[in-house]
């Protein structure tokens, strides 16, 4: 005979089954997240001179993604309360793309603005999103050993 202890494991926080491939793409997703909110910070000074504006204009751009990122960062978790996080995630991803096309064919300055704000949009939800759902993929046993 079995013991129904072994043939049946108790359900519960600890005994879910880590989901690794989840884990990466959302490392993946926070990689383009940070390369997308950091790399212009470099870029000041030409995007300056294509757009013809002051550097120090091009600059608010940075400033405006972090404001944006702020707020959207507060509001979202109540906002999507109801929908899956899945979906949430991926259309976050969307809007990181959108954004980075936005900004990569602007023309001119409000054109990298608009831009620049969906990308703030885009990191506070998903930095918010992001953090819950990475607990949730894998189990806190697992989590407490790699820490070590």
């Amino acid at each position: 005979m079995t013991d129904a202890r072994i043939a049946h494991p108790p359900a519960g926080p600890d005994r879910i089954t880590p989901r690794w491939c989840a884990v990466y793409a959302l490392c993946v997703g926070v990689f383009g997240l940070i390369t997308a909110e950091f790399l212009p910070m470099s870029l000041l000074t030409p995007m300056a001179e294509d757009l013809q504006i002051s550097e120090g204009l091009a600059g608010q751009g940075v400033t405006a993604t972090a404001v944006v990122a702020l707020f959207t960062g507060l509001l979202i978790a109540t906002l999507t309360r109801g929908i899956d996080r899945r979906h949430v995630l991926l259309s976050f991803s969307v809007l990181l793309v959108v954004s980075n096309l936005l900004v990569a064919t602007a023309l001119n300055f409000p054109t990298l603005l608009a831009g620049r704000l969906l990308l703030g949009v885009a990191i506070g939800g998903f930095w918010t999103m992001s953090a819950a759902t990475a607990m949730r993929l894998v189990p806190g046993r697992m989590c407490q050993k790699r820490c070590r």
